[in-house]
């Protein structure tokens, strides 16, 4: 892993730290992967992010204004601290700290806890975890790597825009236990993404840049999930070189609804991969890079035919549903399969000053007896890692101190308590969710083409339960449910029988 906004780079051809599944086996189904984010400041649009090389970010934190600590050394906080359960029980019983879990940096943000379990409320940059004192890390799953990083200390020359001034606090682990279906194969990733600059970011959107090499990078298909939020790579051949029974690898939004899902490919320069800060921010908002809108026809760039959607490839492949790359015409016609590449993004956010957005994910993955039985079972990891995540059994409730000037920590989907009852649905349902205060409250149904197909509420709502009733005219189908406030998005899926 970086700490300069890639993820991973490189695979068993390609010198690099790669991204190996399962452990131990010399294969890789991800060849790189990293953040994006895009928004507009000031009317001018910003972005930060990167490929394969030239990422814009850097470690260290931002101070207000978003000005580096030290504009020309970063060393301080060039450092990725790992840290298991088993060096803490190693600790307390009586062995030596290992040297990331003695250095905790609670006041870079590192979330750690007192000996009553009160969050560490940090009076310096320079603080560091004190474990005599009884207080402990934060940790989540088997292993956890922190590390914080921003978008100003490094340039910003392939997309040529100002940076955007947020500071990236990020959190990395895995799950080696049982508890969790299919989490032995996942890895889990927190981005709590705040801005730091003096003008509020608007038109945010956050996004996880994917280039999927199932083994042999040559035979890729893509898809996109839009009722559980996931990117989807998946073999168009039946046998794949190096895993053999070809794998499918899932990047899946678990903090509320993916808002679109975009990929690149060779076919036109305008769906190739971006290079200026509009084009990553068009792809973003799963337009072109010339700004066009995609269509659910063909390759989906200047199609005459098909509808205007935000999830690329959103027909189930293993129907052979339209449109997909299995069915890219609604005739059954495949795509050549091929390298592929692609973004999953979040709903559109803004971010006032000292506001922070988190971006909770997993990168998942699932080896079936077929191509297309690999999807069939990342599906079911994807349902089980989600339920877990609405559990609280992922992430442990976590607060956050960053200032005085940030925000209370956002409400939860737990806290929102969302739920769609009876579901599979007839068609008649009820949709009930809770809020902690009085809040502008949206809720819509998406199909499973992206496109919003009903409104159920829009506006302002106490503090308390809702019930709200489900439009009696949806078509069989899957679809999401989706409740959105100013400081959090919560989804649910409805599937309706006929």
């Amino acid at each position: 892993m970086f700490n300069t906004g890639s993820l991973f780079y490189g695979n068993i051809t390609t010198a690099g730290d790669g991204y190996w599944v399962p452990q131990n086996e010399a294969a890789s189904p991800l060849f790189a992967a990293g953040l994006w984010m895009g928004g507009q400041v000031d009317g001018s649009t910003r972005t930060a992010g990167g490929r394969y090389s030239g990422f814009t970010f850097w470690p260290g934190p931002l101070d207000d204004g978003a000005t580096l600590p030290n504009a020309s050394d970063c060393s301080a906080y060039d450092r990725i601290y790992v840290v298991t359960p088993t060096a803490v029980a190693q600790y307390e019983s009586g062995f030596g700290a290992t040297a990331d879990l003695a250095e905790w940096p609670v006041g870079l943000g590192a979330p750690a806890v007192t000996a009553s379990g009160a969050p560490v409320e940090p009076s310096s940059r320079d603080q560091v975890i004190d474990l005599a004192a009884g207080e402990r890390p934060v940790l989540y799953g088997s292993q956890t790597a922190w590390w914080v990083m921003n978008d100003v200390g490094n340039a910003h020359t392939q997309q040529q825009t100002a940076p955007l001034g947020i500071e990236v606090r990020v959190a990395a682990f895995e799950v080696t236990s049982g508890a969790v279906s299919g989490a032995r194969d996942a890895t889990f990733y927190r981005y709590e993404i705040i801005n730091r600059n003096s003008d509020p970011i608007e038109g945010g959107r956050a996004g996880v840049f994917v280039d999927p090499d199932l083994g042999d990078a040559s035979d890729d298909f893509v898809s996109s999930d839009s009722t559980r939020g996931m990117f989807v790579a998946y073999n168009g051949a039946s046998f794949d070189n190096l895993y053999g029974t070809p794998p499918a690898l899932g990047i899946d939004l678990l903090s509320g609804a993916g808002g679109s899902m975009q990929f690149f490919g060779g076919w036109s320069s305008q769906t190739a991969m971006p290079v200026l800060g509009s084009e990553y921010y068009n792809y973003l908002q799963s337009r072109w890079r010339d700004g066009s809108e995609m269509r659910s026809y063909g390759d989906g760039y200047n199609e005459s035919q098909g509808s205007i959607v935000e999830w690329a490839y959103p027909g189930d492949p293993v129907a052979g549903a339209s449109w997909s790359e299995e069915n890219i015409n609604g005739q059954g016609t495949r795509n050549s399969s091929g390298d592929r590449s692609g973004v999953i993004a979040t709903p559109e956010f803004a971010l006032e000053p000292g506001e922070r957005y988190v971006l909770d994910f997993a990168i998942l993955f699932a080896q079936g007896t077929t191509r297309l039985n690999s999807v069939v079972r990342l599906r079911g990891v994807s349902d089980a890692v989600q339920a877990a995540y609405d559990a609280g059994d992922l992430f442990p409730s976590m607060e956050v101190s960053a200032g005085e000037e940030e925000e209370p920590p956002a409400p939860t989907i737990d806290e929102l308590r969302l739920t769609v009852q009876p579901n599979p649905s007839s068609g008649m349902g009820t949709i009930r969710l809770a809020l902690p205060s009085r809040e502008s409250v949206r809720v819509r149904v998406i199909d499973a083409l992206g496109r919003e197909v009903a409104v159920i509420a829009d506006g302002d709502f106490p503090m308390g339960e809702h019930p709200l009733a489900l439009p009696s005219a949806l078509a069989a189908g899957v679809y999401t449910v989706e409740v959105r406030t100013p400081t959090t998005t919560a989804s649910r899926m409805l599937t309706v029988v006929r």
